[in-house]
Parts: C-alpha cells; sequence; structure tokens
C-alpha cells in the first residue's frame, strides 16, 4: 500500500530523493576534518592550509548556487543535478590521485565546489513544486536530510580514512555521489502549465498588465509555459475578478482552481 501510494502521488518519492541527497552531499561536506590530519602529514603541509581546502569547496558550494539556479531554470533540475554530480564524480575521483595542494585546491575546492553548488539547488526546490497544501512538511522532510547526514556519514568516513587511507577514501565518497546521478534521473518534471485568465464584464477598473507584470505571470499568459506560480494565479484571478483555466496542474490545486473557474451566480 506504501508502494501505491507513492507511485500515486510522486511529490513523495521527490521528497525522499532530497532528503537522501542531502544526507550524500551535506554529510560528505561536513566530514573534511577527518581528511585534514593525514593529507598534512602525507603532503608536508601545515593545517591551515590544508583547512583551505575545505572553505574553498564551501565557498564555490554556495557561490555557484547563482549559476545553478539559471542552470535549472534553463534546463530543468534534472539536468543540473545530473551535471552536478558528475561534477563531482571527476572531482573527488581525480582528487584521489593528486600530489599537489595547488593541484587539490583547484579540483577538489573550486571545480568540486561547484558541482556541489549545481546540486544542492536540485536538492532543495523541487519538492516545493509537487505540493501546494503540505509544501511547508515537504520542505521540511527534504530539509531534514542535511542533519541526519551530518550525523551518519562522518563516522562512516571516519572509518574509511582509518582503514583504507584518504585517497582510497575520497574514491568512496566518489563512489557514493554517483547515487546522485541516479537520483536526478528520477527527478521527473512536472507537465508544463498553460493558464488563461479571463475578464469579466463587472471587472473593475484594474490594469490586467499590471497583475501580470506584478506576479511574474505575463509569460504564462503568452503561451511560455514554464511558469508554475500557481498560488499567485488564485491570487490574481481573485484580484482581477477573472476566472482561470488550467490544461495541467498538480493534483493538490485542481479542486482550488476548479473553484475559481465556476461561474459567478448573481443573486437574485
Amino acid at each position: 500500500n506504501i508502494l501505491l501510494f507513492c507511485l500515486f502521488r510522486y511529490g513523495w518519492i521527490i521528497v525522499l530523493l532530497s532528503f537522501l541527497s542531502s544526507v550524500i552531499l551535506d554529510g560528505i561536506t561536513f566530514s573534511f576534518s577527518f581528511f585534514r590530519e593525514p593529507i598534512c602529514n602525507h603532503l608536508g603541509k601545515s593545517s591551515t592550509q590544508i583547512a583551505a581546502l575545505s572553505s574553498i569547496f564551501i565557498g564555490m558550494y554556495f557561490v555557484a548556487s547563482v549559476v545553478s539556479c539559471a542552470v535549472a531554470k534553463r534546463y530543468g533540475f534534472r539536468c543540473a543535478m545530473i551535471i552536478g554530480s558528475f561534477i563531482l564524480v571527476i572531482s573527488f575521483f581525480t582528487s584521489g590521485f593528486l600530489h599537489d595542494l595547488i593541484a587539490l585546491y583547484t579540483i577538489y575546492g573550486v571545480v568540486g565546489g561547484t558541482g556541489a553548488g549545481l546540486v544542492s539547488i536540485s536538492i532543495i526546490l523541487p519538492p516545493g513544486f509537487y505540493f501546494d497544501k503540505k509544501r511547508p512538511i515537504a520542505m521540511g522532510l527534504s530539509s531534514a536530510g542535511s542533519g541526519a547526514g551530518a550525523i551518519l556519514i562522518p563516522p562512516l568516513i571516519e572509518m574509511c580514512v582509518n582503514n583504507f587511507g584518504w585517497r582510497h577514501a575520497l574514491l568512496i565518497e566518489a563512489g557514493m555521489f554517483l547515487l546522485l546521478i541516479l537520483f536526478g534521473v528520477l527527478l521527473r518534471p512536472l507537465e508544463p502549465v498553460r493558464v488563461v485568465v479571463q475578464k469579466n464584464e463587472d471587472m473593475e477598473n484594474i490594469s490586467l498588465a499590471e497583475h501580470l507584470d506584478r506576479h511574474s505571470l505575463y509569460s504564462s499568459v503568452t503561451g511560455d509555459t514554464r511558469s508554475r506560480d500557481f498560488p499567485s494565479l488564485v491570487t490574481l484571478a481573485e484580484a482581477t475578478r477573472g476566472t482561470i483555466s488550467v490544461e495541467a496542474a498538480p493534483p493538490e490545486l485542481i479542486p482550488r482552481i476548479r473553484i475559481m473557474t465556476l461561474p459567478k451566480t448573481t443573486p437574485s
């Protein structure tokens, strides 16, 4: 029954994928402290120089989010996550064979952090597009993966570093990032939505163009189906005393839209 429920409501599958992806990505990000001493001993560098690896990685993690938003908007979350995961795999796999600190700064810090930024946007945002009333619960569950990863992954990484060495531990982390590619493939995009706002004869003197611009919905009305700001659509229809019709929408939002599209009756 649980499997049938999840298949019927694919949004919960997205929440699960987001949770597991956060466990892997943030868990590995918070586990770098176990690499510091082994890398210091192997490369003969100071602890401060090695700690900069984690600083560069986390810095690029957040800086790359600006670019990743543009990539996700243009090509979709699935593409952004697959590309980011592939970059992470290449970065960590290559870092396991490097002997130069500057090369580690570049490959592990800059390249790996950029891949993490691409993945992070595809982890955080998708659950919100599949829910309306239960959106806070879905977003909260998916975000909980960061905390779970910070608890579960570091002991595993510590065991790998102690038993196999820091180079092989990086290769194991690269293998864990391969799972993110699979999760990215399962990020099924939503069906495109076309929204038509119609004026009623009793509409007040309200500029429809101003409302469309205010709610960033002009693209939806003119045929661009990439906008999915459903709550703003309902607000717009109420503000303009108009009706809206939707060709495709998430199941939870359809009842609200049907209410808005019912013909208005005048009191007798």
